[in-house]
């Protein structure tokens, strides 16, 4: 398992991490932060994997599925094979935080 940080402030699509031939993005847990009212939207690649999460201003979103699962947790979000792992935001406002990741084989 893999800890990065989520860090950016561009409307639209922003690659959170890149895709891997073969492989999957699982995403176990994830914490992210707004400094304006923003929603944003998880994506495989092109398409939404997640509705909008709506951002209040200084507002934190924290999401993980039980640490005491096998491997750590169930995932909480997961992309197609190859494919980026997306983080779409509706306004150009700062979002921050951090994601525990693995890639997976198909």
């Amino acid at each position: 398992m893999n800890v990065i940080k989520v860090n950016t402030s561009t409307i639209g699509d922003n690659v959170v991490l890149p895709g891997i031939a073969n492989r999957k993005i699982r995403v176990l847990a994830y914490m992210i932060t707004s400094v304006a009212q923003n929603y944003v939207v998880w994506k495989s690649g092109s398409t939404a994997i997640s509705g909008n999460v709506y951002m209040p201003a200084y507002g934190n979103i924290v999401i993980h599925m039980g640490d005491l699962w096998p491997a750590g947790g169930l995932p909480v979000l997961e992309t197609a094979i190859g494919e980026d792992l997306v983080i779409s935001l509706n306004a150009a406002t700062a979002i921050g935080g951090h994601l525990t990741y693995y890639y997976i084989g198909a």
